[in-house]
């Protein structure tokens, strides 16, 4: 197997026992601990170019790190920011499994079009049932475990369906939909581990 965040080759992914059991469970890297959604982000940066001058993540994970740093790349981690960015700030924006736990999705999507630069991207991931045709939202659902029961994750505060494209695009943003099946197999590119991977990354261009 071969992960494309750490560049290693021959390797046998692991299983990690917080995951839902299934026959592809094997599916992090023993070496920076990616997950199928970190390796096909990395595999779209090995094909096609982006503009990391000024780059933010949210939610920032080794494996992304890992890849950034041996491209030179200078990033800054959202949790680090003292105060709201000015406007057209960051050339591109790794915003990784937070939009589901946002107060408001609109809001957020609001202000991460405010701080992209005009012609900078946003990759945008998260929990979605591809099979609902519109994102599960109970403000009455409130605690851990009803979250969980609801949406498939404790700290989660709604379950996006096929409609998050709508709500990129009524954003500002033009979008372009990485799907992780199209990617080789040795990357173990699955709908896993967790419940509602389902591997696809939005790519949100101003």
């Amino acid at each position: 197997m071969y992960c494309p965040c750490c560049n290693k080759r021959k390797l046998v992914f692991c299983h990690n026992q917080e995951m839902i059991s299934d026959s592809k469970q094997n599916v992090v890297c023993p070496i920076c601990a990616s997950l199928p959604r970190h390796r096909v982000l990395c595999a779209i940066f090995d094909e096609r170019d982006f503009d990391f001058t000024k780059t933010l993540l949210y939610n920032q994970h080794q494996c992304i790190t890992d890849w950034l740093d041996v491209y030179e790349v200078d990033y800054q981690a959202a949790e680090e920011l003292q105060s709201p960015p000015p406007p057209d700030t960051f050339t591109f924006i790794h915003y990784d499994y937070q939009l589901q736990t946002v107060p408001c999705t609109k809001a957020a999507l609001t202000e991460l079009y405010r701080i992209t630069a005009k012609g900078g991207t946003v990759a945008v991931t998260a929990p979605i049932d591809v099979d609902a045709f519109v994102t599960i939202e109970d403000k009455t659902i409130t605690t851990p475990h009803a979250r969980a029961e609801a949406y498939g994750y404790p700290n989660c505060v709604r379950l996006f369906g096929r409609d998050l494209l709508e709500m990129l695009e009524a954003a500002g943003f033009e979008v372009e939909i990485f799907y992780g099946w199209k990617y080789p197999e040795e990357i173990a590119p699955w709908c896993k581990p967790y419940v509602h991977d389902s591997n696809r990354i939005y790519m949100c261009k101003k």
